[in-house]
């Protein structure tokens, strides 16, 4: 089986400027959304559709189209103020030799930014 692979060209110098870097690692130490919620809220004309890429549609409501309300969740989509999604530079396919160390890592973005803020990776 093989397994799909993303990568994307991410502003890590404005992340770590920007006060998502610490909403979001509390929000990933807590479980605690809410100051996600609030930067998503007052930052929404700069985040992007994660599925289609440009700009948030004006009737798009996270109420309606996320699926977990967890922190890993809205901190994809907040984190989408730092790259495009549609501008994927991954590997269609990882090779198997590959997948065993990749199986241990979250899929998240948001759990991927952390472990790179913590110098983890």
């Amino acid at each position: 089986m093989s397994m799909m692979h993303k990568a994307y060209a991410f502003d890590w110098s404005a992340f770590a400027r920007d006060e998502l870097h610490d909403i979001l690692l509390d929000a990933l130490a807590s479980g605690d959304t809410n100051g996600l919620i609030r930067y998503i809220e007052a930052n929404r004309d700069h985040l992007k559709d994660q599925d289609k890429g440009g700009p948030l549609p004006d009737n798009w409501n996270w109420k309606n189209e996320l699926e977990n309300f967890d922190a890993h969740e809205f901190g994809d989509l907040a984190l989408t103020r730092f790259y495009d999604p549609m501008e994927d530079y991954g590997l269609v396919r990882l090779p198997r030799s590959r997948q065993a160390s990749a199986r241990g890592r979250s899929d998240s973005i948001a759990g991927h930014a952390v472990r790179a803020a913590r110098g983890v990776l």
